[in-house]
């Protein structure tokens, strides 16, 4: 039998919605996975103020939709993602 599927967790890198980027959380992010053994999904939201709110949202409902219907195929068990961040990426 293959190795059963990892929990999900969907992590918003901080920076109060107008800064910050996947490079700058990418570490935390690696170790979090690894330690944790889950699968971590990194994304980069649309900044302010180029992108009001709610962008940053719909940015992170996509990735979490993705994260859905393709999860099994990355070893993830679709029905347990968790949200995670710091500061702006943790609201």
């Amino acid at each position: 039998p293959g190795e059963s599927p990892k929990p999900g967790v969907l992590c918003s890198h901080g920076g109060g919605w107008t800064m910050g980027d996947i490079d700058t959380h990418d570490d935390m992010c690696a170790e979090l996975a690894a330690e944790a053994d889950v699968v971590v999904a990194l994304y980069n939201y649309r900044l302010a103020p180029d992108h009001q709110h709610p962008a940053q949202i719909e940015d992170g409902l996509k990735v979490l939709d993705w994260m859905r219907s393709t999860g099994r195929a990355i070893g993830m068990d679709r029905t347990r993602i968790v949200g995670a961040g710091d500061s702006a990426g943790g609201q």
